[in-house]
């Protein structure tokens, strides 16, 4: 699971040369915070703090929370201590998941 930086103006579609190229600089901040056979369905949480997702492994789907921190100078995201498991067990792949209040 990689995580990069989203720049200001997301939504739009770059047009000129300079706009294509400020559109890749987030790549070149991208960093590899969670590995494994199967790692899917990443949803950041709504304070940017954390990212839920699903992780196969030993033959079972659950799902983790990565807790994230961004340094501030480079705006370059990095997992804060180790994901913490949140099913032990197994659910099923084809859930989705989602916060709330």
């Amino acid at each position: 699971l990689y995580v990069m930086p989203v720049g200001g103006n997301i939504t739009a579609f770059p047009i000129t040369s300079t706009e294509q190229k400020e559109a890749l600089q987030p790549y070149a901040k991208s960093s590899l915070i969670v590995e494994g056979q199967y790692v899917s369905q990443p949803v950041w949480s709504p304070d940017g703090k954390q990212i839920a997702y699903v992780s196969y492994d030993n033959n079972e789907f659950n799902i983790w929370l990565a807790n994230m921190q961004v340094d501030a100078k480079t705006g370059a995201y990095s997992l804060k201590g180790n994901p913490v498991p949140l099913t032990s067990g197994g659910v099923d792949a084809e859930s989705r998941l989602a916060w709330t209040n």
